[in-house]
């Protein structure tokens, strides 16, 4: 029975539906609704490009008047300078820059505050600069016969990249042309405040790699080597070709107050053969005792780049830990972006004490070249310190929570708070109920510790010296 204005209409098959869709009318329909999306396209590109033009315009307005006093002080007493930049496709202009010397107390301020970027603003009124895009590069400085260094090309160069916000935050872990083409593809107008705003919170308490110590460094006790992430992969590499057996951690603010009171994890981690600053903890805590972390490298996002370093090698992986479920969907993540990543084998956590002969008789029947123990700190660490002879592995290291990430259990936070440093904030709002002690009573535990440690003065100093004999390099 037909309800009032149905009509007699009765449901399509699939053929039906199907001559329908490649019938002359139907394939013109398609025509049309694909030029209409594509035509809708263009103009949001258009309107995203008007809507970051008029933002530069009026901002870069507004500074001008503003800084005019000072604008003409350094006119008359330093001049300005023009330097030759690549804009936008690949046309040349010159930057304005105000050339204060760094030898006197008011210059070192005005460059630490960055004024003699400010002479830019002209070249944003021209329309030659944004505030927001890839460095502006010398001619010459990039190849730009690679894909990703071309691309920044259809963008004009800015006074603030993302490139340079992840630097100050040593989070910087690809090269700069992959992230300007990250940039490029996906910039919007609401993307270009969120970088602003990043880059302004990212220059109070950064200070990039670049000034921070190689070797090794001492924080709270713990001896840390300060390598790159590029770096920390290679020497994990390095190790799976050596005779000796290598351990390895991560260590964050919650480690370091965890061996502050369990003196066998100290001991441990003084003894690993390398040990990682994990977090934005370790990276305040080494600024504030003058030992600079060089970058944030933690286990999440090393795994992906020891996978595809290690896939280029034909080297073998042992995943141990997490829920029952939890290791065999690394292995499929791993199988489906490394394929040539051979995954040995993997198993639980939650195994009885019963079983961990057997688990151990397995991972050293696989003999892999890396073993990823995803117990937690620091059971996981002295779990390898015990067992990782028998196991066989060639490296060892432990990655707490990693495996949940990669499985899909738990979501990461976004990258945009992963710059910010506050990755911490996003897990506290996942779990409050169990992390509100590690994160709120043991960060603050953990200032404390080290602020007492940097007024220690002398002392500390000798234990830096003392540790700075071993590096992992």
């Amino acid at each position: 029975m037909n309800f009032p204005g149905q009509g007699d209409k009765t449901p399509m098959s699939p053929l039906d539906r199907m001559e329908k869709r490649f019938s002359p009318a139907g394939m013109t329909r398609n025509r049309v609704r694909k030029a209409f999306s594509s035509l809708m396209w263009l103009i949001s590109i258009r309107i995203d490009m008007a809507a970051k033009r008029t933002f530069d315009v009026i901002f870069a307005a507004i500074l001008t008047v503003l800084l005019s006093p000072f604008w003409i002080v350094m006119l008359l007493c330093c001049g300005i300078e023009r330097i030759p930049c690549i804009g936008k496709n690949g046309k040349v202009f010159e930057a304005i820059n105000f050339p204060i010397s760094q030898k006197t107390l008011p210059g070192r301020i005005l460059n630490a505050l960055k004024f003699p970027r400010f002479a830019a603003l002209w070249n944003i009124l021209k329309g030659e600069m944004s505030f927001i895009g890839p460095r502006a590069s010398a001619p010459g400085e990039l190849d730009l016969r690679e894909g990703d260094s071309r691309r920044r090309l259809n963008v004009r160069p800015g006074l603030v990249c993302t490139f340079w916000v992840r630097r100050r935050v040593n989070i910087a872990f690809d090269s700069e042309s992959v992230v300007d083409a990250e940039y490029v593809e996906t910039h919007t107008i609401r993307g270009d405040v969120g970088i602003l705003v990043r880059s302004i919170i990212s220059a109070m308490y950064g200070n990039g790699s670049t000034a921070a110590p190689t070797g090794r460094v001492s924080i709270l006790g713990i001896p840390i080597d300060n390598l790159t992430m590029d770096e920390a992969v290679k020497v994990i590499l390095h190790r799976t070709e050596v005779k000796k057996q290598s351990r390895v951690s991560f260590v964050n603010a919650d480690c370091a107050n965890i061996s502050w009171k369990n003196q066998e994890y100290m001991r441990t981690l003084v003894e690993c053969d390398v040990v990682l600053a994990d977090g934005i903890g370790m990276k305040l805590a080494g600024r504030m005792l003058k030992q600079n972390i060089r970058e944030n490298v933690n286990g999440t996002d090393m795994f992906p780049r020891l996978c595809k370093g290690m896939e280029a090698e034909g080297k073998t992986m042992f995943l141990l830990g997490g829920r029952p479920e939890v290791p065999d969907a690394v292995a499929a993540w791993v199988a489906e972006r490394y394929p040539n990543l051979k995954i040995c084998g993997f198993q639980h956590g939650y195994y009885s004490a019963d079983e961990e002969a057997a688990v151990i008789e397995r991972i050293n029947e696989c003999q892999p070249d890396v073993l990823i123990v995803a117990f937690g700190a620091p059971r996981q660490e002295i779990w390898i310190k015990k067992h990782l002879e028998e196991c066989g592995a060639k490296v060892a290291i432990g990655v707490g929570g990693l495996l949940d990430f990669y499985s899909g259990r738990i979501p990461r936070a976004p990258l945009w708070m992963r710059e910010l440093g506050i990755e911490w904030v996003y897990r506290f709002i996942q779990e409050p109920g169990r992390l509100w002690k590690r994160y709120l009573v043991g960060n603050t535990i953990f200032m404390m510790r080290f602020l007492v440690k940097r007024g220690s003065g002398r002392k500390y100093r000798a234990d830096v010296k003392g540790i700075n004999n071993k590096c992992a390099l």
